[in-house]
């Protein structure tokens, strides 16, 4: 039985990277692949639940001072000379960085990081990738602009770097008549035009600049914001200050997105940069067969 192990930061909070290991780990487990999610920090919250169900195995190493955390090291290098995964398969930069310099201590995984964004961030992360872009079997690249980002930095090599773009559930994210009846009658929506956004509510989402753009707009149209984040407070003020807090709706954390999505008339992404949004890829299956045909 091939064994992979998905490694990322934390899944307490949902988000695109995160959804996307939670369906590739489902994915490979109904392949008869032994999979298990381990988690940096955090508890795994819902996230953990549904992985229990799929029959996933979950491990939260429970790092509370970064990499530097000498029993995170520990703990992940006793479950890797036990479990002897086949892979080792990381998200995001931290994780990715973990599971480099942990291949010295477990030489017979392979090593796979994803690259999800576009943004090569600070001096310290590209430096970081380069020091250890050797450790490193394979890296993949959600979108082709993810990757020339980080190949013109210098921080990946060319030599062992691959596209594979984010995959979508379609037979998961399809239009419904009746849910978008029932959730827009809920509402109290009549001809008002629903704009739809959905992301965790911090900096790189730039909401401000979208609340302000929903602002200009004079025609009887309605917004729902779905996420959570540190600006939460911050964005409630600003909308009630633009005089568009009867308008602007903040759902908090959502677990039925496709329900709003279905419900919506479009979608809004306000983002100051992305790798390949699994949000737009999503929302173009359930709207693009709502919109007239010309």
């Amino acid at each position: 039985m091939n064994r992979i192990a998905f490694l990322i930061p934390t899944i307490d909070c949902i988000g695109g990277a995160e959804r996307q290991v939670l369906l590739l780990a489902e994915g490979l487990a109904r392949r008869n692949w032994q999979v298990s999610v381990i988690a940096l920090s955090g508890l795994g919250g819902t996230a953990s639940e549904e992985l229990s169900r799929a029959g996933i195995g979950f491990l939260s190493l429970q790092m509370r001072k970064g990499l530097a955390d000498p029993r995170g090291w520990f703990h992940f290098h006793r479950w890797l000379a036990t479990n002897k995964p086949d892979i080792v398969h990381a998200h995001m930069p931290h994780a990715a960085w973990f599971a480099r310099w942990s291949h010295l201590f477990a030489p017979g995984s392979k090593v796979v990081d994803t690259i999800h964004t576009s943004a090569i961030g600070t001096w310290g992360r590209q430096f970081g990738y380069r020091l250890s872009d050797r450790l490193t079997d394979k890296v993949t690249a959600v979108s082709t602009a993810a990757a020339d980002a980080y190949l013109s930095a210098g921080m990946v090599a060319n030599r062992h770097t691959l596209v594979v773009p984010n995959g979508i559930e379609t037979w998961v994210w399809r239009p419904d008549r009746t849910i978008r009846d029932t959730i827009r009658n809920n509402l109290g929506l009549k001809d008002e035009f629903l704009w739809f956004a959905v992301g965790r509510l911090e900096p790189v989402k730039d909401y401000p600049t979208l609340l302000r753009a929903f602002a200009v707009v004079r025609r009887q149209v309605r917004l729902v914001i779905a996420g959570t984040g540190a600006l939460e407070l911050s964005l409630r003020q600003l909308a009630m200050e633009l005089g568009i807090g009867d308008r602007v709706h903040f759902l908090g954390f959502a677990t039925d997105v496709c329900r709003w999505m279905q419900a919506a008339d479009g979608f809004v992404l306000s983002s100051l940069w992305e790798g390949l949004p699994m949000v737009c890829l999503r929302q173009r299956l359930v709207l693009c067969p709502l919109w007239p045909q010309t």
